[in-house]
């Protein structure tokens, strides 16, 4: 699979503060080069970026920790500065539902050529959709991955919420 270079379009801008410098260090600096863009909108005034991303370095970490990162880049360009919103996710498509429900345009954070799998079927594309569509209608309450290129598995445990009509 092709790792596209990663560009957060951060060059000339600075973490609003020492908190977001620390914070985002940790949560995104640090494993940077372990990370791998499989989604990516840029809002057209450069305000706002949102990523879905891979993070490789989950393998050689806690056993059944989500390998994915949604990302959400806030920049103010007046002050040359940067805050961030970030979630880890079992699966793509919910790491796509929280930056939806952050702003993103439905549309616009589909996965990139050639990332991820295919959906196997209509029924699995339904599936899929699901969490993208109503993520507001569920909370997470656990997950477990298994990348063992044998047998790889996630298994995702949620709580639905009420569902208003």
């Amino acid at each position: 699979m092709p790792s596209p270079e990663m560009d957060l379009r951060l060059h000339g801008f600075e973490a609003a503060d020492e908190r977001t410098d620390e914070a985002f260090w940790h949560a995104i600096g640090i494993e940077q080069d372990m990370l791998t863009v499989l989604a990516e909108h840029h809002t057209p005034d450069g305000l706002h970026s949102y990523f879905v991303l891979h993070n490789g370095a989950v393998t050689w970490g806690i056993p059944g920790e989500p390998q994915f990162v949604a990302l959400h880049l806030r920049r103010d360009p007046p002050t040359k500065t940067f805050r961030f919103d970030h979630a880890e996710l079992p699966l793509p498509a919910m790491a796509q539902s929280w930056l939806i429900h952050r702003g993103c345009p439905p549309g616009a954070i589909g996965l990139l050529p050639g990332m991820g799998t295919a959906p196997a079927d209509e029924s699995t594309r339904a599936l899929e959709q699901w969490p993208r569509s109503d993520g507001d209608n569920f909370a997470l309450l656990h997950s477990y991955t298994d990348d063992d290129p044998g047998n790889a598995v996630t298994v995702v445990v949620l709580r639905a919420g009420c569902v208003t009509v």
